[in-house]
């Protein structure tokens, strides 16, 4: 999730380009991003190296904050996709 004026800069464009960004996740999902990084066949980008946050709203709010990517559970952030946060 990019800020709604500021793009997310090189741009995300394949799951491969996840190398380029820190992996933002919850403590208590501590296996979102291995299991979706496996699940797109990523090799490069190692799903445990991420910042971790002690609950999913500090994780999504950084990413607002654009400090990387989030994995995010969608009924939690549907609000802000659809607002272009």
């Amino acid at each position: 999730m990019g800020g709604k004026d500021r793009p997310l800069s090189p741009p995300f464009v394949e799951p491969k380009d996840l190398v380029r960004y820190a992996l933002l996740c919850s403590m208590h999902r501590p296996d979102d991003w291995p299991a979706w990084l496996h699940a797109a066949g990523v090799t490069t980008v190692d799903g445990n190296s991420g910042v971790k946050f002690e609950n999913s709203a500090l994780a999504y709010q950084a990413a607002i904050d654009e400090c990387g990517i989030v994995m995010a559970q969608r009924a939690f952030v549907e609000d802000d996709l659809r607002a272009g946060v």
